[in-house]
């Protein structure tokens, strides 16, 4: 390879006699020819650079060059690169030029390019015994352009004024100066002379347009004439030889020609962007402010770094391609079994939009509406339910549907209302918001933003995120969202919002006002085995290198897995389960190879030899003809269960004893049942002065789990009747509902799950407040067929079912 390729800055007054007549090859018309990559220069068109080829290809490049005319390609080189270069290892615009005055000294070899036109480089054609390559020269636009000759005096002026600061090189410039017959070689003369960086160099060079190099060539005098001039005032104070002398003019250049570079970038990026009119007279005042500043000023990377965001948010939105509403369902159900209600809110959201992209009224985000006040505002969902019930990817699917970009912003644990709105510019180390950061990422500014665990963050002195929210979430301000950090209006109409949360208790109401709530409930047993062998069992199959010949699954060998290795409302357990079965299986396999009896059947058998001993028990009715004993049914954030009430009475002085680590609320519910036993004791048959000379014990195992709610009060009540009455309660009845003083019975909620945990638990008779009987069209037909649901208004209602149920 051809190594330490150098050159120098143009000088002028080269002897120019001995060139050959320069022919400019046509637009358009490929040539092969030898490439000669640069490190540390651009020569260009019009221009002549010394340089000096070393390498044990140098020789060879020479002889092709001189076969060819003396035509070569020059590229500069990308820092970094070892070896034969590739293409990408090269900038993609050059200069074919010609080497003349070639002269042999030692290892070393100097020639004279002299640029002729620029060219772009096609590819490598090889690169023994040197580098050739395939380019093309740039076609020229015919196209006038106004106002160059103005911009080529103001560069001629400055560049004459640069000049005179520097006496030594204008004896040899300003000849070629005179000479320059063209604004396009007064741009590539003053580039090719002043103290730039090479990188510099080579975005003038890739500029397709006169007036453009120009522009920059005199954004680049400004700083070399205000270079100079320091320069020479520091040299003029200088009185002794203690001082420190003036920093060398070049590298100077070189630091200060950056933020030239960084405004030809940002200016590049700004050409396909069409920017909102206050958002575009920012970005222009911010441009000329970053061209004022010094890059070692602290502002300076402050201005290029909110620029920098500026031009990479997505301020307009894509064309929508068009809703396929059966692909969209084919993909839920895919991903998904059972959750029809959601799925069936997920379609109807599509097929509006579907109806509007037919009618051509717009989906929200655009600049007018079809009548003055009306928004095409977008839904906010907010999916409610136990963790693993599928709130996560259901979001993901719904992006898929609607052909968007997902995102997943986890509120989990966030405790600053700058994690939502961003923070000020003026704080070190300011950055936007989640929200913003996750546009620019997809840039996009329509995706499925998924706001996941809505119900975990922890306000603190910092502010409060969920009021942060407030403003994201409410389709009147959507439109005009102002970031802290961005500090102008950016438009989120378009963004589809999901929220997820396991309860809406910790959220506040004005916040909650903002969602359409779709509530989850935990999944039946057979629900968990069709989820199991549709989609867990194939997923873990492929991460775990199986197939179905490795392994053959019962469902009653899931139903084990389900009934005594896991308890929870969702599948993740679940899913881990079965991952342990799939690497005992793959350990299995990878340890003794073919000799494996193939597939392996996964049944009850084999569940308990790779699992162990079950970890959990199947809830049973408790089977016992003792007063006093009541089964009652309770939700949790993991689905529903039973629980057996137990009420005890002994001698005493009127004491009430309640134990089973029971909250508030359900402590205020046994204070109501026994008051409503005492005042109704004579309707009873109870002996009126009973807690006169007793003391009552209720009691609701297990201990060491906290509970609380009001839903237990009629079980609370029925336990103690039972209890005075002396009538067992059959273990066959499971009841839930909130007592009042009068009597009453109360709806309450979780009905689905507290009916599911029945059902498991082998109980036939469900009593239910009569008001909770619409909670059963939740509950799939199916479910129910087998239970014999019942439902009372009063207390004294649910005492007739729970005394005559056997």
């Amino acid at each position: 390879m051809v190594e330490n390729v150098t050159g120098q800055d143009f000088e002028p007054g080269i002897d120019s006699a001995s060139r050959l007549p320069v022919s400019h090859p046509q637009a358009g018309t490929p040539l092969v020819v030898p490439l000669l990559p640069l490190i540390e220069n651009v020569v260009f068109p019009g221009a002549t650079s010394p340089l000096s080829l070393r390498g044990e290809q140098a020789e060879s490049l020479v002889r092709a060059v001189n076969k060819s005319n003396g035509l070569v390609a020059l590229f500069l080189q990308r820092p970094g690169v070892n070896g034969n270069p590739l293409p990408s290892d090269l900038h993609s615009i050059g200069t074919l030029s010609r080497l003349n005055e070639i002269e042999w000294q030692g290892d070393a070899i100097n020639v004279m390019a002299e640029g002729i036109e620029p060219v772009a480089l096609l590819g490598i054609n090889g690169w023994e015994p040197h580098v050739t390559a395939k380019v093309e020269p740039l076609s020229k636009s015919n196209e006038p352009e106004p106002g160059l000759n103005n911009l080529a005096n103001q560069v001629s002026t400055l560049y004459r004024g640069l000049l005179d600061l520097t006496p030594g090189a204008a004896q040899q410039v300003l000849p070629a100066l005179q000479q320059a017959s063209s604004p396009e070689q007064l741009a590539y003369l003053v580039a090719s002379t002043i103290p730039i960086s090479p990188d510099a160099r080579q975005a003038i060079l890739e500029m397709r347009t006169t007036s453009a190099k120009l522009v920059h060539v005199l954004t680049f005098l400004k700083k070399a004439h205000e270079l100079a001039a320091q320069g020479k005032r520091a040299a003029n104070s200088r009185r002794n030889a203690r001082q420190a002398p003036a920093q060398d003019s070049a590298s100077l250049a070189h630091s200060l020609d950056q933020a030239t570079l960084d405004r030809i970038e940002l200016e590049e990026r700004l050409k396909g962007i069409k920017l909102p009119s206050e958002a575009a007279r920012v970005v222009q005042r911010e441009l000329d402010r970053l061209s004022l500043l010094s890059p070692i000023s602290p502002d300076y990377n402050m201005v290029r770094t909110y620029l920098q965001w500026l031009t990479d948010l997505p301020w307009r939105s894509a064309e929508e391609s068009e809703i396929d509403l059966q692909r969209a369902s084919a993909i839920l159900d895919r991903d998904h079994y059972g959750l029809e209600e959601i799925k069936r809110r997920i379609l109807e959201h599509l097929a509006v939009r579907k109806l509007r992209q037919q009618r051509s009224l717009p989906q929200g985000g655009s600049d007018t509406d079809p009548k003055p006040g009306v928004m095409a505002t977008q839904p906010v969902l907010c999916l409610v339910g136990p963790p693993g019930v599928g709130k996560t990817s259901l979001g993901r699917s719904i992006a898929e549907a609607l052909n968007r970009p997902f995102v997943r912003i986890s509120l989990g644990g966030i405790s600053d209302e700058a994690e939502i709105r961003g923070h000020r510019r003026t704080y070190l180390g300011a950055l936007p918001g989640r929200l913003i950061q996750s546009l620019t990422r997809v840039g996009s500014n329509e995706p499925v933003v998924m706001l996941d665990e809505l119900d975990k963050i922890v306000p603190n002195v910092k502010g409060d995120p969920t009021a942060a929210l407030l403003d994201v979430l409410d389709p009147e301000q959507q439109r005009e969202f102002v970031d802290h950090y961005i500090d102008l209006p950016f438009d989120i109409s378009c963004v589809f919002f999901i929220a997820t949360a396991n309860t809406l208790e910790s959220v506040p109401e004005a916040l909650r006002d903002r969602l359409e709530v779709i509530r989850l409930s935990g999944y039946t047993e057979e629900e968990k085995v069709q989820i199991a062998l549709r989609h867990l069992v194939p997923k873990q199959h492929e991460w775990h290198a199986l197939d179905s010949n490795d392994l053959e699954w019962d469902e009653i060998g899931v139903q084990q897995i389900i009934a005594c290795y896991t308890r929870e409302a969702g599948v993740r357990q679940l899913q881990r389960e079965i991952a342990t079965v799939c690497r005992r299986v793959a350990a299995t396999i990878a340890q003794e190879g073919e000799s494996v009896a193939r597939p392996i059947r996964v049944n009850e058998a084999f569940i308990g030899e790779v699992l162990g001993t079950p970890r959990f028990l199947p809830p049973e009715p408790k089977d016992t003809d003792q007063p006093g004993v009541v089964t009652g049914m309770f939700w949790t954030p993991v689905g529903g269960d039973i629980m057996h009430i137990e009420a005890l009475m002994m001698s005493g002085n009127k004491t009430l004893t309640i134990t089973g680590q029971l909250g508030d609320v359900m402590q205020e519910s046994a204070q109501a049942a026994l008051s409503y036993v005492r005042a109704n004791a004579k309707e009873l048959g109870i002996d009126p002065d009973f807690y006169e000379h007793h003391d009552l014990h209720i009691h609701i195992p297990s201990g060491a789990v906290a509970k609380d709610g009001p839903s237990a009060g009629i079980a609370l009540a029925v336990a103690l009747a039972s209890l005075l009455t002396g009538k067992p309660v059959s273990s066959d009845l499971a009841m839930t509902g909130e007592l009042t003083l009068r009597g009453k019975v109360l709806p309450v909620g979780g009905i689905k799950e507290k009916v599911l945990a029945a059902r498991r638990a082998g109980i036939h008779n469900v009593l239910l407040p009569a008001q909770n009987r619409r909670d059963l069209d939740a509950i799939q037909p199916e479910i129910i067929s087998d239970l014999n649901i019942l439902f009372a208004d009063t207390v004294d209602e649910v005492l007739d079912i729970a005394f005559s149920t056997t």
